[in-house]
């Protein structure tokens, strides 16, 4: 039989999609729902002094207006993976502009709607900062997240950048960023006898249900049993990863209310509800010999974080692993600002990687030495930790390189900028090296083959656009010898 890993075939959940039979998270219909709609604060930092629910609570439909002082209580804020240290709703203080202050609840998604806009709060407000550059003398070194240390020093970098040969230094800068994929946030919270389902924009089935688990245990640590359900993700880039309050609240509203309750974010509250890119200041100072050898990195990062937790997401982890160095100090400062918590977006190093990347490009201007041939010499070759013998763990980069330049031609590059044009337009040909951090968690997955020869795969796992559930066909119908047609992924 032929192999079909790595072969092109159909997508399998192709059809589905054109066809609009694919049931996305606020696709799935469920028995008598109530719709819920979130009030947000139109201040960024102060408290609740009042709010007057009675014109809400009079509309037509409306069967419930929570506030802090009505909304269910929760023991405890769950961990990782949620995405703050606190949940809103649950008191009357105000942390940035933006967050939940009222969940209306009605019988359709229109009178909670008009509800929300029913509903009157006022406030006790206090000064504001949200940019890092007010607050930019304020930035600290925050501990450690997860155990992994905001501070990193090898040799002495300092003292190594000022006797270099050759040296670069420069700052760059990223602005706030934020998330906005095609679905946006939605959660369908349904209680019964055997627990709790929530029909969820997730990225990560367990990791949501980990979070919940967490938010619903009682005093004596018992949770109900949960289950997630995303079989079709509309777009995340990382947003969908974590797990938000509006997931927390809308569970916490169908089991006090006793029925199914569906949520689905507005477009404008999606910049404030389900994390973003932080904004970021990037110092970085370079060291090397006239050989082009790094002798010193320095590298210094200012990104925002909240007045309530210190993550910061865009870590430095290009600058202590992915070339040779003897010398290294990385510093990821915060700056704590009235701004939602950030979270991860689309590749997490993005911000820190593109300054040591363009930074070295500067590098290889200065010593009149080629991009590629600068990466090359300072190609790190890492021994992998778990290889009894010490062998190296190849992560074939230098024939990416090679390959890479071959492809494009690279050998015709002129490196002097301004003099290779296509028409009246200046061209730039540019690379770089991208470097990509992961975490390894424990998975599994079942196959069972029924009576008439056909294979069900069920993993934990949803299609976020990339294909994945062809993918996992075409490994298993290769490892079972079936055609693809006869697996099934779920």
């Amino acid at each position: 039989m032929t192999e079909l890993v790595g072969q092109g075939v159909a997508r399998v959940d192709g059809r589905a999609k054109v066809t609009g039979t694919a049931r996305y998270a606020a696709d799935n219909e469920v028995s008598n729902p109530l719709h819920g709609f979130l009030v947000m604060s139109t201040i960024a930092r102060g408290e609740v002094t009042d709010i007057d629910t009675r014109a809400a609570l009079a509309h037509p439909g409306v069967v419930q207006v929570f506030t802090h002082t009505t909304m269910p209580r929760f023991r405890t804020v769950p961990g990782f993976p949620y995405n703050r240290t606190f949940i809103p709703i649950q008191d009357a203080r105000i942390h940035h502009s933006g967050q939940p202050v009222a969940y209306v609840v009605a019988e359709t998604l229109e009178q909670a709607q008009e509800a929300a806009a029913l509903v009157k709060v006022r406030y006790r407000t206090e000064k504001p900062t949200a940019r890092l550059d007010d607050a930019l003398d304020e930035a600290f070194l925050p501990e450690r997240f997860r155990e992994k240390p905001n501070e990193v020093e090898r040799g002495d970098a300092e003292a190594a950048f000022a006797r270099a040969e050759v040296r670069i230094q420069q700052t760059y800068t990223s602005p706030m960023q934020h998330h906005h994929p095609i679905e946006p946030h939605t959660t369908t919270a349904v209680w019964n006898d055997s627990g709790l389902t929530l029909y969820e924009s997730a990225q990560g089935v367990m990791l949501t249900r980990i979070a919940v688990t967490n938010a619903f245990r009682d005093a004596d640590g018992n949770a109900p049993n949960i289950r997630i359900i995303s079989p079709y993700l509309g777009g995340g880039f990382g947003a969908k990863g974590p797990t938000y309050p509006h997931t927390l609240l809308t569970a916490a509203v169908a089991r006090e209310l006793r029925r199914p309750v569906k949520l689905v974010l507005t477009r404008a509250q999606m910049f404030t509800s389900n994390g973003h890119r932080a904004e970021y200041r990037h110092r970085i100072q370079l060291g090397a010999t006239r050989r082009g050898e790094l002798t010193a990195i320095v590298d210094t990062s200012t990104a925002q974080v909240t007045r309530t937790d210190e993550r910061i997401f865009n870590t430095s982890d290009s600058a202590l692993n992915l070339y040779t160095c003897p010398n290294i100090h990385v510093r990821q400062l915060g700056v704590r600002l009235d701004l939602p918590t950030s979270s991860y977006m689309r590749s997490p190093e993005t911000t820190a990687h593109f300054g040591l990347e363009t930074a070295l490009d500067e590098l290889s201007y200065e010593l009149g030495i080629d991009p590629v041939e600068l990466r090359i010499r300072n190609h790190r070759t890492i021994v992998n930790p778990n290889d009894e013998e010490g062998r190296p763990n190849d992560k074939y980069l230098l024939e990416c390189y090679r390959a890479g330049a071959k492809a494009f031609g690279w050998s015709r590059r002129n490196p002097k900028p301004g003099t290779t044009r296509d028409g009246d337009e200046y061209v730039g040909w540019g690379m770089a090296t991208e470097t990509h951090t992961y975490a390894v968690n424990p998975s599994q997955a079942q196959i069972v083959i029924g009576v008439n020869g056909r294979a069900t795969v069920r993993a934990a796992t949803q299609d976020i656009g990339t294909g994945t559930y062809t993918v996992l066909t075409q490994v298993a119908a290769d490892g079972l010898g079936m055609p693809l047609g006869h697996v099934t992924t779920l």
